[in-house]
């Protein structure tokens, strides 16, 4: 056993030396960076991070904010605008040969009023859906002009109708025209 001089702690007669305190150092310094540095750098960046991404947010909602009141009356519009289509076909017609049979007395009853000739009338397939279209083929018999009187009538109707197709056969000397006409009307499924 190491004999102690009387009065002397056994702290006092540890003499620490120089490379004993460079040991202690580095450990105390590898010790603050691992546990005190790096997870502050850390934190600082993910910090960073979030006020960045949170920066970006609310530049787009602010975006948003100002064209809000664009898409709102962009809304309106197209709102509106399918109110004035939803006139222009027929909504209270459950199946398209109620469509084409409407449509038939309308354009025979327009024929009359003109004193234009109807030789013949085919329904043509149908289409149903959403929106149904109801073609007819009509074959007339009229003078130019009353035919031209015909196509404009029923391109300016209120109801939506298209005119598919149109072929003129005319006979020398005659002054009338034989005329095959396809006409869709076009209406809004009104589901049973």
């Amino acid at each position: 056993m190491l004999e102690q001089p009387l009065g002397a702690s056994p702290a006092s007669s540890l003499k620490i030396t120089p490379r004993l305190m460079i040991g202690l150092g580095m450990v105390a310094v590898i010790l603050l960076t691992q546990y005190g540095l790096i997870p502050l750098w850390n934190w600082q960046h993910a910090m960073v991070r979030q006020d960045v991404s949170l920066k970006a947010a609310v530049a787009r909602k602010k975006g948003l904010i100002g064209q809000e009141q664009v898409i709102e009356k962009a809304l309106e519009q197209a709102t509106a605008y399918r109110k004035e289509l939803i006139l222009r076909f027929e909504t209270d017609i459950i199946e398209t040969q109620t469509l084409q049979l409407v449509y038939q007395k309308q354009v025979e009853e327009l024929a009359k009023t003109l004193q234009i000739k109807i030789i013949n009338v085919d329904w043509l397939p149908a289409t149903r859906g959403d929106v149904m279209r109801a073609p007819i083929k009509f074959r007339l018999e009229s003078t130019p002009e009353q035919f031209i009187k015909l196509v404009n009538a029923i391109e300016t109707a209120p109801k939506f109708r298209s005119i598919d197709g149109i072929r003129l056969t005319t006979r020398a000397k005659s002054p009338t025209v034989t005329v095959e006409l396809d006409i869709s009307a076009y209406g809004i499924s009104k589901k049973p």
